[in-house]
């Protein structure tokens, strides 16, 4: 399974590619999810993307063609590892860390989950 269909498990998102291209929304869209994104590194998107889905929105897929030349032939181990660790981070924020309303949306609390439930949220998360 490639990242992209980590990103489709994970997310439940129904996108071939979250990462290329130009996004573009709605301003209601930015007023209501902006808020509660706290990723600043690579999985930012990623995160808009989840956030604005698991509100209702709906996500499509437009064409894009791309003509880009990599500086390097590699991805280092390295990279690998943070967009892994980026993308599970927000897979933990937006599954198991909640905000709390009488708070606003800017504080978060943190909730346990038992170990039985991670299979049903992967569940819930690609039957969307």
């Amino acid at each position: 399974m490639g990242y992209y269909g980590l990103i489709r498990v994970l997310f439940g998102l129904p996108l071939k590619d979250t990462q290329t291209g130009i996004k573009v929304f709605k301003s209601k869209v930015l007023q209501d999810v902006l808020p509660l994104v706290t990723t600043k590194g690579f999985a930012f998107d990623i995160e808009l993307l989840a956030r604005a889905y698991k509100q209702g929105y709906k996500l499509v897929d437009a064409p894009v063609t791309l003509n880009f030349q990599r500086q390097t032939n590699r991805v280092s181990f390295r990279d690998v590892w943070q967009v892994l660790r980026d993308t599970l981070r927000v897979f933990w924020m937006i599954n198991v860390v909640q905000a709390d309303p009488q708070m606003g949306d800017a504080h978060l609390v943190s909730r346990e989950i038992r170990s039985d439930e991670l299979p049903q949220m992967l569940e819930e998360a690609t039957s969307a």
